[in-house]
């Protein structure tokens, strides 16, 4: 009878571990795949809905998930560069004096900035 016993208690504890084993998969699973979403929604692609619908209804096939992934990763924006100089601060290309009634003459005074480009001055040879 205590043999019997020890038995059923040792198959209780196996039982048990074994669903917490199988659970443990299952959530690691379901946590791989969404690991395009995942990584989509953090980097704050452009297209992160794409992304998760893709993965959500093609993910199950290797393709689908693939295709997520890659666009997981990929951006359509490029990036921009803010360069703040300061105030006094005057571009030899363009000039932030420049206006339509008084055009902004080169130090040298031999071009001057019509808005659109540097155009030589009149007199000058250039």
């Amino acid at each position: 009878m205590l043999l019997f016993l020890a038995d059923a208690a040792t198959d209780g504890s196996s039982a048990a571990a074994g669903g917490i084993v199988l659970l443990a998969i299952l959530l690691l699973v379901f946590g791989f795949y969404w690991i395009p979403t995942i990584i989509a929604l953090s980097r704050h692609t452009p297209n992160k809905w794409t992304v998760l619908v893709i993965n959500l209804f093609l993910g199950w096939t290797f393709i689908g998930w693939v295709v997520a992934l890659a666009m997981s990763f990929g951006t359509s924006q490029s990036p921009v560069t803010v360069v703040n100089v300061g105030p006094g601060y005057q571009s030899a290309r363009f000039p932030t004096t420049a206006s339509a009634a008084a055009p902004q003459m080169s130090p040298d005074g031999t071009h001057y900035w019509d808005g659109n480009a540097w155009r030589p001055a009149a007199g000058s040879q250039t």
